[in-house]
């Protein structure tokens, strides 16, 4: 994935070593070095994505914070590392936060009982229920409840979304039955034990595209909030290479050798 390629390109570029500077380059070098990073690049800005996200914290109450975050098409663009940003940022929110990452494979259930399989293993859940959804996800939200505490914050990542089927009928589940009833019983538990900022927050990663009904059942919803990746524009390549600018000569990049190379790449990637 792009993850793993961005930190190969990473590691290529590190190894690079010319003995001078990029001026004293060829041009045919400059090109292959213009190629190679547009080839590898991750065509990725998470500018527009991170002010969604913090706008959408600044806006919770002093008592319970509650949405779903939704990316799309995260595969080609890679998704992960924005998911990564928001842990980082919710880092900054609090203490106490508590990841509850849901992996979703081809060798796990791919509907409804996929997610609650994923959960349990961080919650003491009654497993004689676990063949009945209803008391399952009861179990299973009951066991999150029951470490709330004040400035909690509950991350639930739910990667490879794409795998679960049918789409409609998850996503319905989802929506309706189980993350309905986690912010009923997480307000409930904050009343009793007098809580403050308390934040649910999930993260729905879809590797690719959602069906148009599909996404329109999604964003229907008031808790979810679409986070929006899009391509890197030609400023954002020439920061990125500033910044790996001593790992491509050891004098560093000249600001006109960046320039050329931002240009470049920028249009050799159909412009971001």
């Amino acid at each position: 994935n792009l993850l793993e390629e961005k930190q190969r390109v990473e590691e290529e570029l590190n190894q690079i070593n010319n003995q001078s500077s990029l001026t004293n380059i060829p041009q045919k070098n400059l090109n292959q070095i213009s190629l190679t990073l547009q080839e590898n690049l991750p065509k990725i800005d998470f500018d527009k994505a991170m002010k969604v996200v913090d706008q959408k914290l600044d806006g919770f109450g002093q008592e319970l914070g509650e949405t779903i975050f939704f990316l799309e098409n995260t595969h080609p663009m890679a998704g992960e590392l924005c998911i990564c940003r928001i842990k980082e940022n919710l880092n900054n929110y609090t203490g106490t936060l508590r990841p509850l990452p849901v992996g979703i494979t081809h060798s796990s259930s791919r509907n409804e009982f996929g997610i609650l399989e994923s959960l349990a293993k961080y919650v003491e859940v009654n497993r004689e229920f676990a063949d009945d959804i209803i008391k399952y996800s009861q179990e299973i939200i009951g066991g999150i409840c029951k470490s709330l505490q004040t400035g909690s914050v509950i991350f639930i990542t739910i990667n490879k979304w794409n795998y679960l089927e049918p789409q409609d009928k998850v996503i319905s589940w989802f929506l309706e039955k189980f993350w309905s009833h986690l912010i009923e019983k997480t307000y409930k538990t904050i009343q009793e034990k007098d809580l403050r900022q308390v934040k649910i927050i999930a993260i729905i990663n879809a590797e690719s595209k959602l069906s148009p009904k599909d996404r329109k059942l999604l964003l229907g919803n008031d808790s979810v909030t679409k986070i929006p990746l899009v391509k890197w524009a030609e400023r954002d390549i020439n920061k990125w290479l500033a910044s790996y600018s001593s790992c491509l000569s050891q004098k560093g990049l000249s600001g006109s050798e960046i320039d050329f190379l931002a240009r470049d790449i920028h249009s050799k990637t159909e412009r971001g």
